[in-house]
């Protein structure tokens, strides 16, 4: 995305942000393109209410236009006939959308509601209503039974109450057949993309971006430490050495019976 500074390229990544996580404010950062260290003063509310000066870049005092505000933003899928994508090579649409409402007088933007439009792409005019200086944005419920009551054949409208519940209907739309997306690995993925910085390790990149979290939860590991000697000292008494594994009751006999006889296995307390 090419343009010259302020002409709203990171405006577009916040705004892509906020339709991918639901406006859900862990997961997303915006104007990420800044590398900065410190959280942007940018917000979903700002947008809203028409902030158009922040006082991120030049120190300026904040000013709105708008004292409140009920805003959509939309993304709109469309995939080519006979292609290889989520829509099963039909070429089938989708949009996915979210509503917010603003207010001077409130600290933060509430979510409104999401929706799933499977088989129509909206555009702008379907999220207004009116016309002329009395055209205003629909809410949620109005526009939900405005595109239900002119639903046609194969397109379907999906409500949604909570981010949450969005994100996650979302991702089972845009996921490709029998192959889910997961939506906590999803989002936790898609904030870490967003604020990629260059990683020159091969093991940090992994780790970051492609394996599970794994912690280490230190109480069990404290008691598996204390537990282990009493588990092992039975064989020890025995003065056998002996490796004890957690193995199917029968692998022993399935060893013994591919004739490798060079390792001996507990198993059930018997040596196989």
């Amino acid at each position: 995305i090419l343009g010259a500074n302020g002409a709203g390229k990171s405006s577009i990544l916040d705004a892509l942000q906020t339709v991918l996580t639901g406006g859900m404010r862990r997961h997303y950062r915006f104007n990420a393109s800044a590398q900065q260290e410190t959280r942007s003063k940018r917000s979903i509310r700002s947008y809203c209410l028409g902030v158009i000066a922040s006082g991120e870049e030049d120190g300026s005092r904040a000013r709105t236009v708008r004292d409140q505000a009920l805003t959509w933003l939309a993304l709109g899928f469309a995939e080519r006939a006979g292609g290889e994508g989520p829509a099963g090579r039909t070429g089938q649409s989708l949009t996915v959308a979210v509503c917010f409402h603003a207010a001077q007088d409130l600290p933060e933007e509430r979510f409104e509601g999401g929706l799933i439009v499977k088989g129509a792409l909206l555009g702008t005019a379907d999220f207004l209503q009116g016309s002329g200086e009395d055209q205003m944005v629909r809410p949620v419920d109005e526009l939900v039974r405005a595109l239900r009551a002119h639903e046609p054949e194969g397109v379907s409208v999906l409500s949604l109450g909570t981010p949450e519940r969005y994100v996650g209907e979302m991702l089972k739309a845009l996921s490709p057949p029998h192959f889910p997306i997961d939506r906590q690995r999803f989002l936790r993925t898609f904030r870490k993309a967003i604020s990629f910085k260059p990683s020159d390790s091969t093991t940090e990149f992994v780790r970051n971006f492609v394996l599970d979290e794994s912690p280490i939860e230190i109480a069990e590991l404290r008691r598996s430490i204390k537990e282990q000697p009493a588990e092992i000292d039975p064989y020890l008494d025995r003065g056998e050495a002996w490796m004890a594994l957690s193995i199917p009751p029968d692998y022993g006999r399935k060893v013994a019976s591919a004739g490798e006889t060079t390792l001996q296995i507990v198993a059930d307390g018997e040596g196989a």
